[in-house]
């Protein structure tokens, strides 16, 4: 047995005192705002309602705005004239003109609610500068502005004229100039109460004015001097609150006051008469008073809170809103709101003012009603309080064992059928209250051996069981008369009949035998008491959204309602689906700790954040929070009870909620209102110029630039009571097809990506049940600036310009195609006439052969004067030919961009006198004047000479071919400061001037009489000016009066204008000036006879591959006195006489049917056989890159057509001398290896080694890099490093390469077929054999057979 300890003992000791009252008020579910909900300060000094319905809150620090959720507040910014002149503000009043009054104590401001901006007033009177502290502002009925100064009286600002009156001691006998109060009664007369002296009632109309005063010897006088608050009575009673005196009566008929007309003890400093003729009395220390007419009682205002003592509050201010609502301005404090519906919810807390009615500090965990009517809360920590049916304690039970403290948390509080208290502990088990003792016995719960001590729920059977829902244990049956025990309970090693965890929140005995048994994690158990069977519901099967279960309860319908961590569910017997409700169906929280339900039926839910009243046939939520009068906002799981009464009970963190069934006063929203503008989630300010131009509840429409993809429209409904259950509903016109209801608290329209356009946001708010508040906004969402309507314009226009540039276009191309395509034939012509000759100029290479040759051996041997002469002007009419086709051929490599610049330095003096002698000759035969004038200091410059040679050339050849006889023609070599300048002057008829220009394009002459006479095509100048333009140059004819014609050349000074790829990599000394054109040459100056050399008994043997008859004819001519000759038609043919006759030496024109010159030349030379023999190539193909092609593929020497005959036969003749000289020199070596003095490198002896472990080998298929690179020595890298360097193969061809060459010696040798070849040389596939001989040696093998054994064809003589 413990012992109790009936403890009604106070944690705190609290001297109260007490006013006495006329009767007891009752009171309401207040709600009371400070700094802790955002208002700026706590020291209120008034409360005012606008038009609008927002409410205003004047502060010691800033002026306040609240819409019911939230408060914008508006302070002084430094330097800014447009914000609040001073923070502390001491009233704001609208007047009719919607012009809203703002009175501080550093003056007066209007302030404009549309642009958000405040404007100063100031006032000026002769000797008066200090008009502050502006108390009260007040606006007649005739609509004059009454403002009230502590220093300055009175002024009136009259609505005729907007000039201010002055009222002052000094100038209207007023009673003071401290005055705190202006009001206006019923019949127009202003009074004005002061600070020290009374009041003064101001007459306009008469122009009268009277002042009463305290007069200690008159009791009819005031009592007091120092006036608060002036109201009028709807009976027309004028009351006077003063500081220290009451409240007094004025009487119109006698003017005389009755003092003390309210009985209370003074104090008085505002007085407000409500709808309902109650008088609200603000007191400065005594608290809020009611004073009713009809009993003439006063109440003193109490609240629940525990943290205000409404007794000794300072009550500064006092408005009635247009709902009914009691604002009242707590100095120091903040502000509390008296809502009109009285008794919504009461609370049981601590309370350090009400001692009587504070349990305590701890948070509640159960709630139970005993048969007296007696209310029993259990805590977590501070045992069990006991009160009485007037909520008031009596009894607190705080049970204690020994130094432990576990008893004191009571978890479960019970009463039975026979009335019993039973209580279940945290760690202490089952207690049963005894009223006869006042004491509580423990109950032994012992389980399979283990003792119960954690009891989470109990509930009681049909015959007096008790069911303990446990923590660990299951659920435990116990029968008190018996005390035997039973349980269900959770056995890991079965799978299904039994209950689905050992640890239960709660139990419920529903209907048809059904109990059902809520887990903490593992669902819902319903085990049927008459099958002894289990039914599971959990969140794996879909049959709940949670499988943690707080609270279970039955309707009178049947319907099992479940709350769970993540919303409520609901069972319904007749459906097998359970229906859900979350955040999302209107849930002010998902976790719901506690279920009751109410005599209509409904279902009242507790939960971490609200309370939540279900109407089950609406399917709506109405939500309550502390803002509605609740103790907390946190209720816990198992502190809910209905009594008797029906009176319903939740408990949390703070203490107890109770309320009976009541309805919410029904009253449509006051507003709404639009409140913000978000652009990317930044708030956008009101700017003249920008988006917002005015505050966006008062903008006709907003305008979203088209750079804006994300903006938010804010907004409000005004409600004070409930603005936690405003439902809103949003619609964009143009985007929205239907309307959108937005989560509770949820205030914020937010749109993202709109196309540009018009359209209309639409905003809907209402409370339940009542008619909803609509308003509409227009938005444009501009279109970027390429999209605007100018800019569309401006396209239109752009089309139509178009349009008719288009038909003039069309008109001027059907016009201007005939000239397209005459210059297009024109063109043609020229490119089909240049691309001719360039064809041609191949061919006419050959017969220039044939004549420039021969006429050359003739002019050698011919003796008769007359006769050479002839034979010269042939000569030099070949070479003309021969200049004019290499003149063709470098303009098609210009057209076609062939020609690269190859620049190096260059000494000009000597450059350009190599050039003039060339031309001495024919300079002497027509006694021209040839003068060549260099400046001494002329530097070295880098050019490219070929390029220069051509253009001086072909300058100096029309300087000469129209300078007349015995003339003078004058080449001049200076500088600039960044230029080389030559100029060639002649003395010959000049230029015309329109034309100087002119002859510089392709084909162009002079049209005049004498110019026909001279040979020309046009060309040279052209090519000329092209090869200028590719050296960064300039070539033009100089404008001047004198005769002759002078041509300019410029050329950069130094090298800065070259690429790194237009430097020549290596310099030459050989000028190009010695290239030239022989045409001018004497042909005298041939090359001299010559003899061969060598053995003159033994004929060298000669092969000519030459597909032109006449040239081979001719060849053959010419060399058959000096060489044994043989003749191939084409390369194919060549190449078998080569491998069959070994020839001394080949000669081969290129361009060949079957296989030309060059491919034919490189077989010979990758012939082991045959590689030794000279090639020389004669080739109309005279460009550089031929050139280099054919000594690519092997030839010893390249010879371009026309060649001079003499100086083939040195060629031949030198060639074979050479081969001869390198023949002697490696039979005497031979010899000296004969003789043992040879001394071999190491890649000598490196390669031997390699060769022989080849040839060793060759025979084998599989012979592999591997292999050899094992037997040498080394690693296959190395030997594919050095056999790179030493042969410029790697090992796999240089193995190829080798059997190749073995495999034509088998074939040469004729005892072996070519299958046995094959697979001797090591190949393993006939195929693949004869691809790769036909590819190295230009014939296939059997080819290869039969040219080694046919006879040798005759030499031809």
């Amino acid at each position: 047995m413990f012992s109790l300890f009936n403890k009604p003992k106070l944690k705190y000791i609290i001297l109260l005192i007490t006013f006495q009252m006329w009767g007891g008020h009752i009171p309401a579910s207040d709600k009371f705002w400070n700094t802790a909900n955002e208002l700026s300060n706590s020291h209120v000094n008034s409360i005012y309602q606008d038009h609008e319905g927002l409410i205003w809150i004047c502060t010691e620090s800033g002026l306040n705005s609240f819409d019911g959720s939230e408060f914008k507040t508006y302070y002084n910014q430094p330097n800014d004239t447009t914000s609040l002149i001073n923070n502390s503000v001491l009233t704001v009043f609208e007047d009719k003109k919607r012009n809203f009054w703002v009175g501080t104590i550093g003056g007066v401001q209007l302030f404009d609610r549309t642009t958000e901006k405040f404007s100063n007033i100031h006032f000026s009177y002769p000797n008066i500068s200090d008009f502050s502290y502006f108390r009260c502002i007040m606006e007649d009925s005739k609509g004059n502005i009454w403002l009230t100064t502590s220093r300055s009286g009175v002024i009136c600002i009259r609505a005729n004229t907007g000039k201010p009156i002055y009222y002052m001691t000094t100038n209207s006998n007023i009673c003071s100039n401290k005055i705190n109060v202006v009001f206006e009664d019923r019949f127009g007369n202003i009074w004005i109460g002061s600070q020290d002296n009374g009041i003064s009632v101001l007459n306009i109309e008469n122009h009268t004015l009277v002042n009463y005063a305290h007069d200690s010897k008159d009791l009819n006088s005031l009592s007091s001097n120092k006036v608060f608050s002036i109201t009028e009575t709807p009976e027309g009673n004028i009351l006077v609150g003063t500081i220290d005196g009451g409240i007094d009566s004025f009487d119109f008929s006698t003017r005389t006051f009755t003092r003390n007309f309210i009985p209370m003890e003074g104090m008085v400093f505002t007085m407000v008469t409500d709808s309902k003729k109650n008088l609200w009395i603000g007191t400065d220390g005594y608290g809020l008073k009611c004073y009713r007419e009809d009993n003439r009682s006063v109440e003193t205002y109490e609240t629940e809170r525990p943290n205000l003592d409404m007794r000794k509050a300072k009550v500064h201010s006092i408005l009635e809103d247009k709902q009914g609502n009691i604002w009242v301005g707590l100095y120091q404090k903040g502000v509390l709101m008296i809502p009109p519906q009285e008794h919504s919810f009461g609370n049981l807390c601590f309370n350090p003012f009400y001692p009587k009615k504070s349990i305590g500090t701890e948070c509640v965990l159960s709630i139970a009603e005993d048969n007296n009517k007696n209310l029993w809360i259990g805590t977590d920590g501070d045992g069990i309080y006991k009160l009485n049916s007037s909520k008031e304690v009596i009894a607190h039970y705080n049970i204690q064992s020994d130094r432990h403290y576990t008893e004191s948390i009571v978890l479960s509080i019970f009463k039975d059928s026979r009335n019993r208290i039973w209580i279940g502990t945290y760690l202490s088990g089952l207690f049963l209250y005894n009223p006869n003792t006042n004491s509580f016995e423990k109950k032994e719960i012992n389980v399979n051996g283990r003792n119960v001590k954690h009891i989470n729920t109990m509930a009681e059977d049909s015959i007096g069981n008790l069911w303990l829902g446990t923590n660990e244990d299951g659920v435990c049956i116990f029968n008190p008369e018996t005390q035997k025990i039973s349980a269900l309970q959770y056995d890991l090693m079965k799978n299904s009949k039994q209950v689905l965890s050992n640890t239960i929140h709660s139990i419920l005995f529903g209907k048809n035998n059904k109990v059902w048994i809520g887990t903490s994690n593992a669902g819902l158990s319903c085990y049927d008491l008459s099958t002894q069977s289990f039914s599971d519901y959990t969140a794996g099967n879909g049959r709940l959204t949670n499988n943690m279960i707080y609270s279970i309860t039955e309707d009178n319908r049947g319907n099992v309602w479940i709350g769970t961590a993540q919303g409520l569910n609901c069972i319904n017997p007749t459906n097998p689906k359970t229906s859900f409700y979350t955040e999302q169906d209107g849930l002010p929280h998902a976790t719901i700790n506690g279920i009751e339900i109410d005599e209509k039926d409904n279902i009242w839910l507790s939960t971490n954040f609200g309370l939540s009243h279900f109407l089950s046939q609406e399917k709506q939520f109405i939500n309550y929070f502390m803002s509605d009068g609740l103790v907390n906002n946190e209720f816990r799981r198992g502190a809910h009870f209905r009594s008797t009464s029906g009176e319903m009970y939740f408990g949390g963190s703070n203490g107890v909620s109770y309320f009976r069934l009541f309805e919410r006063a029904k009253h449509p929203l006051l507003n709404l209102l639009f409140t913000d503008l978000y652009i990317y989630n930044e708030p956008v300010k009101v700017d003249k110029g920008e988006i917002l131009s005015k505050a966006i509840n008062y903008i006709d429409k907003i305008n979203i630039k088209s750079d804006v993809k994300s903006f938010s429209i804010g907004f409000t409904a005004l409600e004070y009571n409930a603005p936690g259950d405003i439902i809103y509903q949003i619609k964009l016109e143009g985007f929205d097809n239907e309307w959108k209801t937005l989560p509770l608290n949820n205030k914020l329209a937010t749109y993202t990506n709109l196309n540009y356009g018009k359209y209309i946001f639409k905003i809907k708010a209402a409370l339940p049940g009542m008619e909803a508040v609509e308003r509409s906004l227009p938005l444009v969402v501009h279109p970027p600036f390429w999209l605007t309507w100018w800019a569309k314009s401006i396209y239109v226009c752009m089309v139509l310009l178009m349009i008719c540039y288009a038909y003039i276009n069309v008109k001027n191309r059907l016009r201007t195609r005939k000239e397209a395509l005459i210059k297009e034939n024109e063109n043609l012509m020229m490119q089909s006439k240049l691309q001719f000759f360039t064809d041609i100029s191949h061919e006419i290479r050959t017969p220039l052969t044939l004549i420039l040759s021969p006429i050359e051996q003739l002019i050698k041997e011919t003796s008769e004067e007359k006769l050479r002469n002839t034979y010269k002007l042939i000569s030099q009419n070949g070479h003309r030919i021969l200049h004019l086709v290499n003149q063709v051929m470098e303009m098609r490599k210009l057209d076609k961009g062939q020609v690269k610049l190859l620049a190096e330095q260059t000494d000009l003096r000597t450059f350009f006198e190599n050039i003039t002698t060339s031309f001495d000759y024919i300079a002497q035969k027509r006694n021209i004047t040839l003068t060549l004038a260099i400046k001494e200091t002329i530097p070295t410059v880098w050019v490219d000479q070929e390029k220069l040679d051509k253009v001086i050339f072909n300058v100096l050849s029309n300087a000469f071919k129209y300078t007349l006889d015995n003339g003078s023609i004058t080449i001049e070599v200076s500088t600039s400061p960044t230029d080389i300048i030559i100029r060639i002057a002649d003395s010959g008829p000049g230029i015309p001037k329109e034309m100087r220009e002119l002859v510089f394009e392709r084909f162009y002459q002079i049209p005049e009489d004498s110019n026909r006479k001279k040979m020309g095509t046009g060309i040279g100048l052209h090519l000329s000016r092209s090869l200028m333009n590719i050296h960064h140059g300039k070539i033009y004819v100089e404008d001047s009066e004198l005769p002759g014609a002078t041509f300019v050349i410029t050329l950069p000074l130094d090298n800065s204008y070259l690429k790194e790829s237009e430097i020549k990599a290596e310099h030459t000394d050989r000028s190009l000036a010695t290239l030239v054109q022989t045409s001018l040459i004497d042909a005298e100056n041939s090359i001299n006879d010559f003899t061969p050399t060598g053995r003159t008994k033994y004929k060298y043997k000669v092969l000519i591959v030459e597909d032109d008859d006449d040239i081979k004819d001719y060849l053959l001519d010419v060399l058959k006195s000096d060489y044994q000759l043989i003749t191939a038609e084409n390369g194919a043919e060549g190449l078998e006489l080569t491998i069959k006759e070994l020839p001394d030496c080949i000669i081969t024109d290129v361009m060949m049917p079957v296989m030309n010159g060059t491919e034919m030349c490189n077989k010979i030379k990758n012939n082991e056989q045959t590689n030794h023999i000279p090639v020389i190539m004669l080739t109309a193909k005279t460009s550089i890159e031929h050139r280099i092609e054919g000594i690519q593929a092997g030839a010893d020497s390249y010879l371009p057509k026309p060649f001079n005959i003499d100086h083939l036969k040195v060629r031949i003749n030198k060639l074979i001398e050479l081969r001869r000289v390198i023949k002697e020199k490696y039979e005497d070596k031979e010899k000296s290896k004969e003789s043992g003095n040879n001394i071999k490198s190491f890649d000598e002896k490196f390669l031997e080694k390699l060769e022989t472990i080849v040839k060793k080998q060759l025979a084998d298929t599989d012979l592999s890099v591997e292999t050899i690179s094992a037997e040498i020595g080394i690693s296959r890298s190395q030997l594919q490093r050095k056999l790179k360097q030493l042969t410029n193969q790697n090992p796999s061809e240089y193995i190829k390469t080798t059997r190749l060459k073995y495999a034509a010696a088998l074939l040469a040798s004729k005892k072996l077929t070519i299958s046995e070849v094959t697979y001797a040389a090591g190949f393993s596939s006939l195929s693949h054999f004869s691809n790769s001989f036909k590819e190295y040696y230009g014939m296939s093998p059997t080819k290869y057979m039969e040219i080694n054994s046919k006879e040798k064809p005759k030499v031809q003589e």
